[in-house]
C-alpha cells in the first residue's frame, strides 16, 4: 500500500494535477489542447498565452506548433534578427531590409533599404538587382536626398543642407531647396542677395572674391575699395562696351573708364554703353519708354 501511494505521487508530479492550471513539463497544463508549445502558458479560460519577453512570431500558439518561438520582437513572421555587427562592415546584416544600428542587426524602416551593406538604410527604392546605380535613366538613384556614386555604383545620401533635386546624377547641386525638379531660387540677378559681400549666381547667392563688394546688392561685385553706402567708396572701374557694365545698376553708365551716374530722368536699362531710357525707367534690359541714342532698336 505505501509503495502504491509513492507511484501515485510520482505520476501527479510528473503530469500536473488534473484541472490545476499549473503548467506540465512541456509549457501546457491539461486544460488546453493541443498543447501550447514552448514558452507559453495555458490560461484559465483554457487559451494559450506567451510567457514575459517571450513573442508567438508566426501565429501557431495553441494549434501545436513551437509555441512561443522568438525572444525578442517580431520582424514579420519571423523572429527579429538579433546579430552584432559594425556599421561600417560591408554587409554586415546580410540582406537590404536589414542595418546596423549601433552594434547589432535591425530590419530597416518602412520603405527604405540598405542598398550599399553599410551604415543607416539610404535609399527610399528597393535595390537595383546588379546592386549598381547608374548617373542618369531607369537606374538613377530617383531621389532628390540622394546622389549616385560612380566609385562604388551605389546611391549615397545628400549632405545636410544639399538637394538632388532633378534625382539623378552624380551630385546634390542645390542649396536652396528644390522647385520640383529645379533648384528653388535663392535670389536673381536683378533683385541681389541684399548683402554686400555675395552676388547671385544662377538662382544662388555665393561670396564674392576676396577684396571685391557688391555695394548695390545686385549683379555682381563691382567694388575693390569698399562701400559708401550702395555705391562703391572708390571709382568703379569699367570698359564702355561691358554688358552690365556698372554691375548691372541702370542709373549708372561707364565714362573714362569709371562708372558714373546717368543724367536725372535717363536710364541704363541694357546694362551696356550710355542712358539711352527716359524717365519711365526699364522693362527689363527694354526702355519701358522712348529710347534714344545708336542703342535703341
Amino acid at each position: 500500500m505505501k509503495g502504491a501511494a509513492i507511484l501515485l505521487a510520482t505520476i501527479v508530479f510528473a503530469t500536473g494535477c488534473p484541472g490545476s492550471d499549473e503548467p506540465a513539463g512541456d509549457g501546457a497544463p491539461p486544460g488546453c489542447t493541443p498543447a501550447c508549445g514552448p514558452n507559453a502558458t495555458c490560461r484559465a479560460d483554457a487559451t494559450c498565452a506567451c510567457a514575459p519577453g517571450w513573442n508567438d512570431c508566426d501565429g501557431d500558439l495553441g494549434q501545436g506548433g513551437d509555441g512561443c518561438e522568438c525572444s525578442g520582437d517580431c520582424n514579420g513572421a519571423s523572429c527579429s534578427i538579433v546579430q552584432s555587427c559594425k556599421p561600417e562592415t560591408l554587409n554586415a546584416c546580410g540582406n537590404s531590409s536589414m542595418y546596423c544600428k549601433a552594434d547589432h542587426c535591425a530590419p530597416c524602416r518602412s520603405g527604405s533599404y540598405n542598398c550599399d551593406g553599410v551604415q543607416d538604410c539610404e535609399s527610399n527604392q528597393p535595390c537595383l538587382p546588379d546592386g549598381k546605380c547608374e548617373l542618369y535613366g531607369s537606374k538613377s538613384c530617383g531621389s532628390q536626398s540622394q546622389y549616385c556614386d560612380s566609385a562604388s555604383g551605389s546611391c549615397k545620401p545628400c549632405m545636410s543642407g544639399t538637394y538632388n533635386c532633378d534625382t539623378s546624377g552624380g551630385s546634390c547641386e542645390c542649396t536652396t531647396g528644390c522647385d520640383g525638379t529645379s533648384c528653388k531660387s535663392e535670389c536673381t540677378f536683378e533683385t541681389g542677395c541684399n548683402d554686400n559681400t555675395k552676388y547671385c549666381d544662377l538662382g544662388s547667392c555665393k561670396p564674392c572674391p576676396t577684396g571685391k563688394y557688391n555695394c548695390d546688392g545686385k549683379g555682381s561685385c563691382e567694388c575693390s575699395d569698399g562701400c559708401n553706402g550702395t555705391a562703391c567708396a572708390g571709382a568703379r572701374a569699367c570698359d564702355y562696351y561691358d554688358q552690365n557694365v556698372c554691375g548691372g545698376d541702370s542709373s549708372q553708365w561707364c565714362s573714362n573708364n569709371n562708372c558714373i551716374a546717368c543724367t536725372s530722368g535717363y536710364f541704363n536699362c541694357n546694362g551696356t554703353q550710355g542712358c539711352e531710357c527716359d524717365s519711365q525707367g526699364c522693362n527689363g534690359t527694354q526702355c519701358a519708354g522712348k529710347c534714344s541714342g545708336g542703342e535703341c532698336p
